[in-house]
C-alpha cells in the first residue's frame, strides 16, 4: 500500500481554496415556503427507498418551562394526524397503516430526538408499491405541519415518556447533570438533555406542546429526504405537488446561535454517584472553531486527526503493556458541539492512583508537544486510512440507503458538504500525501494551549473518599511541564510480514462440491475440513470462521475461570514473536481481524479481512493455533484491565440483575460463572495456556468456513499452506452435557435491588425442549412478531406503563434442543405487577384465540421483505452455509423458509404457542427497590 503514495501527486491535484462540491447525484430544492428537498438515486437494496422528514430543532430550542417537549412531540408524531388520526393502536393511524404495507414499526418506522435535531424515517419501503410510495409522502407531509395533538393522546403518551425517562437516567446521565453547568454554563446544554424533566413531562398544558410546534416545525426549518430505488423527477414531482401549499410561518422566532463562555480561570466540576466504579480525570479546553469547507479545510482537520489517533494509540500501548497505574487513556481533539472544538485528556486509574495515572496520559501529551512523532507512526496511520479508504471505495456501490439519510442529515442541520465517492477517495489521497511530518509535528508544538480549561472528576459516592481537587489536578500538569528528563518517543521497525520463515504446507486430500452457494469441502491432510464459497455480496471482504465440539464443557468447575481467561490471551500477548502491540504496528494498513473464543459446548477461530488481505488473515490464524504467545506482562495486564471493567460494571443494577437472572435460569447449577473482579484473581497463566493449547492445538477437530469475495484459486493455496499445515492429534473431541437447565415448573422471585431510580425490571422466561426445525423456525419468529405489535399496543401504548417491552423468541441446538422466550421491560414499581399479569393475559389470548389474518398478513409482509433482503450480503451465505454443515439444515432453501410462511395459518400459529407455552417451564422474577407486603 506503501508505494501508492509515491505517486498520489500525479494521480490527483487540488487546490486547497478549491471549495468541497457537494454530490452531483444528490438533487436539492427549495420550495417556495421554504422546505427543503434532498433525493438521491440508490440501489442498496433494490427495489426498496428510505423516506425521511429533518428538522432543525430539537432540546436547545426549548424554553425553561418545556424541558422535554421536543422529545415529547417526537412520539406524539405517531399518535394522530390529519390523514392518519387515532393513536398508535388505531387502525388509522401512521403505524397500523404502514403495517399493512410490511413497514414494522420499531425496526422501519422510526425517529429520534437530539439536542439540535429531530429526524424522523420511514426504512425499506417497496418502491414497487406505488400507493404506499404515496402514503409515505403523505405521512411526512402531515408530520410536517398536521400533526394533531389530541389532549388525550398526550395524557396517554405521558406515560410512556415517564418510563422512557426512568430507563434513561442511569449513573452517566445523573453525573451529567452535575458536571455540565460547570462546562456549559448557563447555556441550555447544561439543563436540557431531549428526555427533559420529569415534572413537565406529567404536567405541562396541552397548549404548552402545540405552541412549541407550531413555533418550530415550520418549513423554514424542514427537509424532506428521499433516498432509494426510485425516479429522482417522479419523486420531486410528487414532493412539490403535495408539499408547496403548506404554509409559511410569518415571522419566524430565530434559531438563536449557542456559544460556550469562555473562562480565564480553571474551571472544576466534581460528579460522584454511587454506580460509578471508578474514578476518571479529564481535563477539558475548548475554543470555537469551524473548518473551511475546503480542500485546505480539510486537510487541515486531517492533520488534527492523525495527531490524535497516533496520540491514544501511544496511550493505547501504555495500557497494553502492562502499566501499573493507567487502566484506561486518552487525548486529542475533537468537535465538542457544533462549531466549538475540545482537547481533552483523560485517564481512569489503577488501584486508586488517580493523579497518578493522569500523570502517565499528560506525559505522553507533553512528549509529543515537545518532540513529536516518529516517520513509521505516521506512515503506520496513514496505510491504517488509507486502507480504510481503499475499502469504502471498493463497496461504494453497496452504501446504504440509511447512509446517504445520514449524510443528507448532517447535510441540512449542520450545513455539511456531502461528497461524491469519487471525490472524496482522490482528495484523501491527495491530502494524505500532501501531509509530512514536520506538518503533524509543527501541529503537536501548538496543542494544547490551556485556555478556557475545565477540570472534570467522575467518582463513585464515597463520604470517606478523597477525590483529585482542581489544584492537585493542576499541580501535575505543571509538575510534567518542569520535568526536564522526558525522552523522545522511541519507536522500532518491525517490517510487514507476520512470518519470518517457510510454512511446510499440508495437503487437501479430498474434495466434493456441495449443493448450497457452488460451495466446496476440503478434507486435509492433517484431517480438518474447510468449507469455502466464493461471495461477493460484500465487496472485498473475506470472513473466516470454524467449529469444534468441546468447549469448556471438557473442563472442571475450578478451572472454568482460566477457560474464560483464554480469550482475552491473544489481544493482549500477541503471537508467534509479536507482542500485541508490535502485531498492530506489523498489521498496520491491513484491514485483518482474527480471534478466539472458548463457549460451553465450542471452542471457535474466527477472522475477518479484505481481498487483499486474505493471506495475512490465513497467516494471523496459523499464528493464533500453531504459535501462540503468553507473555505474562501483556497477560496480565490484560487480566487487570477486565477486572477494572468488571469493577466498573460491579456497582450497576443491570449487573446484578443479570447475574441472579443467569443463576436462576440455570437453577444454580455450579458451573454458571459469576465473573467479579475476586474471581479473576483465580487465573493462572499456565493453566490458561494448557488449555489453550488443548482447545486450539488440535486442527483435525476443527471445521473451518472461508465465505467471500476471494477466488478458489487464491483460497486453496492459503489452505494447504496455513491450515493443512496445522498441528494435529487425530482426536475427535464430543462436548459433555452438565444439565445447566432451567428448574422445572414454575419458579416465582422477587429481588430486592437497590436502584438509584425506584423502578421494577420484570423478566418472564420460558424454555421447552422440542424438536427445531425449519417449520418451528417460521412459527418462532411469526409468534415473536406479534408478541411485539400486541405488547406495544396494549402494554406500551395503551397502558403507558413502559417504554417498551423485549420479546427474544430463540432455538438452541446445544447441548439439547431447545426454544427459550424471553420477555422483559422496566417499569414503575407500582404498576409491575399489573403489567406482568396483563403480559400473561396477552399470551393466554394468543394460545386461546390466536393472531387475526390481518396480524399474520402484514407479519408475512414483512418478514418476507426481510428475508429478502438479508440475502444480499455475505453473512447470509456465510449462516446458511454453517446450518447446512453442522446440522443439515438447507435454511436458505425457499421451500424451507418462503414456502412454509405463505402456507402459514393463524391457526398454525395458535397450535404452536399454545404447545409451547403449555409445555414450557417458567421463570418469572420481578427485581424492584421494593415490594408490597
Amino acid at each position: 500500500i506503501w508505494a501508492l503514495f509515491t505517486g498520489l501527486a500525479a494521480f490527483a491535484q487540488f487546490d486547497l481554496d478549491m471549495p468541497l462540491p457537494m454530490n452531483p447525484d444528490l438533487r436539492i430544492g427549495k420550495l417556495e415556503n421554504g422546505l427543503t428537498y434532498y433525493i438521491q438515486h440508490n440501489e442498496e437494496p433494490k427495489e426498496r427507498a428510505d423516506f425521511y422528514i429533518i428538522y432543525k430543532v430539537g432540546a436547545l430550542q426549548e424554553n425553561d418551562n418545556q424541558n422535554g417537549l421536543a422529545h415529547f412531540l417526537e412520539h406524539m408524531a405517531f399518535n394522530g394526524t390529519k390523514n392518519f388520526p387515532g393513536g398508535n393502536s388505531e387502525s388509522s393511524s401512521i403505524v397500523k397503516t404502514l403495517e399493512r404495507h410490511g413497514v414494522a414499526f420499531g425496526r422501519n418506522i422510526n425517529a429520534y430526538t437530539s439536542l439540535d435535531r429531530t429526524v424522523y424515517y420511514m426504512n425499506d419501503v417497496n418502491v414497487n408499491d406505488k400507493p404506499l410510495v404515496d402514503t409515505c409522502l403523505l405521512v411526512l407531509h402531515d408530520w410536517a405541519h398536521y400533526v394533531t395533538l389530541d389532549g388525550q393522546e398526550i395524557d396517554n403518551e405521558r406515560g410512556v415518556i415517564s418510563e422512557e425517562w426512568r430507563t434513561r437516567n442511569n449513573s452517566a446521565a445523573r453525573m451529567r447533570k452535575q458536571w455540565f453547568p460547570v462546562i456549559f454554563g448557563d447555556t441550555p446544554y447544561s439543563t436540557h438533555d431531549v428526555i427533559g424533566s420529569y415534572e413537565i413531562i406529567n404536567n405541562f398544558k396541552y397548549d404548552e406542546l402545540r405552541d412549541f410546534y407550531y413555533q418550530w416545525y415550520r418549513t423554514d426549518m424542514q427537509a424532506v429526504a428521499v433516498v432509494g430505488d426510485i425516479d429522482v423527477d417522479e419523486i420531486e414531482g410528487k414532493i412539490k405537488a403535495m408539499f408547496s401549499h403548506i404554509p409559511a410561518v410569518e415571522n419566524p422566532t430565530p434559531k438563536a446561535k449557542i456559544s460556550l463562555p469562555t473562562n480565564d480561570e480553571p474551571l472544576y466540576a466534581l460528579a460522584t454517584d454511587p454506580e460509578q466504579a471508578n474514578t476518571e480525570v479529564e481535563v477539558i479546553m475548548t475554543h470555537d472553531r469551524t473548518f473551511p469547507q475546503t480542500v485546505g479545510g480539510q486537510r487541515t482537520k486531517t492533520i488534527q486527526n492523525l495527531y490524535s489517533v497516533m496520540l491514544k494509540q501511544r496511550l493505547a500501548d501504555i495500557v497494553t503493556n502492562g502499566d501499573p497505574v493507567l487502566s484506561a487513556g486518552s487525548a486529542g481533539i475533537s468537535e465538542f458541539i457544533p462549531g466549538t472544538e475540545a482537547y481533552s485528556m483523560s485517564s481512569t486509574a489503577k488501584g486508586g492512583k488517580d493523579l497518578e495515572a493522569f500523570e502517565k496520559v499528560y506525559t505522553e501529551v507533553a512528549r509529543a508537544q515537545r518532540f513529536g512523532f516518529t516517520e513509521g507512526e505516521l506512515r503506520r496511520v496513514k496505510l491504517d486510512v488509507l486502507s480504510g479508504l481503499e475499502n469504502q471505495y471498493k463497496q461504494k456501490d453497496k452504501t446504504k440507503n440509511s447512509t446517504i439519510a445520514g449524510h443528507i442529515v448532517s447535510v441540512f442541520a449542520y450545513d455539511k458538504i456531502a461528497l461524491n465517492m469519487d471525490f472524496n477517495y482522490k482528495m484523501v489521497k491527495f491530502i494524505l500525501d500532501s501531509i509530512s511530518l514536520k506538518d503533524i509535528n509543527d501541529f503537536a508544538s501548538t496543542v494544547p494551549d490551556f485556555k478556557n480549561v475545565k477540570v472534570v472528576v467522575m467518582a463513585k459516592e464515597d463520604p470517606q473518599a478523597h477525590y483529585p481537587t482542581k489544584e492537585e489536578v493542576l499541580g501535575v500538569i505543571a509538575k510534567v511541564d518542569a520535568d526536564k528528563s522526558i525522552k523522545a518517543f522511541e519507536d522500532k521497525e518491525l517490517g510487514s510480514s507476520l512470518l519470518d520463515r517457510e510454512v511446510a504446507a499440508g495437503k487437501i486430500v479430498r474434495e466434493r462440491a456441495l449443493p448450497v452457494f457452488g460451495a466446496k469441502e476440503w478434507k486435509l491432510s492433517n484431517g480438518a475440513k474447510v468449507i469455502y464459497a466464493k461471495a461477493d455480496h460484500d465487496k472485498d471482504a473475506v470472513s473466516l470462521s470454524s467449529n469444534s465440539y468441546g468447549g469448556s464443557s471438557l473442563y472442571p468447575v475450578p478451572e472454568l475461570i482460566d477457560v474464560f481467561a483464554v480469550a482475552i490471551a491473544p489481544s493482549y500477548c500477541g503471537s508467534g514473536k509479536f507482542s500485541a502491540s508490535d502485531l498492530k504496528k506489523v498489521l498496520a494498513g491491513k484491514k485483518v481481524d482474527v480471534g478466539v473464543s472458548v463457549k460451553d459446548q465450542v471452542e471457535s477461530i474466527t477472522g475477518t479481512s479484505t481481498t487483499r488481505d486474505f493471506e495475512t488473515m490465513m497467516q494471523l490464524a496459523y499464528l493464533r493455533m500453531a504459535e501462540p504467545r503468553f507473555d505474562s506482562t501483556g497477560f496480565y495486564a490484560g487480566i487487570a484491565n477486565f477486572k477494572n471493567l468488571l469493577k466498573m460494571f460491579a456497582s450497576r443494577p443491570e449487573t446484578v440483575i443479570g447475574d441472579s437472572l443467569g443463576r436462576i435460569l440455570t437453577n444454580y447449577h455450579p458451573r454458571t460463572l459469576s465473573l467479579t473482579p475476586e474471581t479473576l484473581d483465580g487465573v493462572d497463566l499456565s493453566v490458561v495456556e494448557r488449555i489453550y493449547r488443548e482447545r486450539f492445538g488440535n486442527a483435525s477437530d476443527f471445521t473451518f468456513f472461508i465465505v467471500g469475495d476471494v477466488e478458489e484459486a487464491e483460497v486453496k493455496p492459503a489452505v494447504e499452506k496455513y491450515l493443512a499445515s496445522l498441528p494435529s492429534t487425530g482426536k475427535k473431541e464430543k462436548f459433555v452435557d452438565h444439565k445447566e437447565y432451567m428448574p422445572k415448573g414454575r419458579t416465582v422471585k422477587r429481588v430486592v435491588i437497590p436502584f438509584q431510580t425506584p423502578k421494577a425490571n420484570v423478566n418472564i422466561v420460558y424454555s421447552e425442549f422440542a424438536r427445531i426445525d425449519s417449520k418451528t423456525l417460521v412459527k418462532m419468529s411469526v409468534l415473536r412478531e406479534v408478541m411485539n405489535m400486541r405488547f406495544i399496543t396494549n402494554i406500551r401504548e395503551k397502558e403507558g406503563g413502559t417504554y417498551g417491552v423485549k420479546v427474544q423468541l430463540s432455538g438452541k441446538r446445544l447441548p439439547k434442543k431447545k426454544i427459550t422466550c424471553n420477555i422483559s421491560f422496566d417499569t414503575d414499581i407500582t404498576k409491575a405487577d399489573r403489567l406482568h399479569d396483563l403480559v400473561l393475559v396477552e399470551i393466554d389470548n394468543i394460545c386461546k384465540d390466536g393472531m387475526t389474518v390481518d396480524e399474520l398478513d402484514n407479519i408475512r409482509k414483512n418478514l418476507l421483505k426481510n428475508r429478502e433482503q438479508s440475502k444480499n450480503n455475505n453473512q447470509w451465505v456465510e449462516k446458511n452455509l454453517r446450518d447446512y454443515v453442522l446440522y443439515g439444515e438447507d435454511n436458505a432453501n425457499p421451500k424451507n423458509y418462503e414456502d412454509i410462511l405463505n402456507a402459514l395459518t393463524t391457526e398454525d400459529v395458535r397450535k404452536f404457542a399454545e404447545s409451547f407455552f403449555k409445555k414450557a417451564d417458567m421463570v418469572d422474577v420481578i427485581f424492584a427497590n421494593e415490594f408490597a407486603e
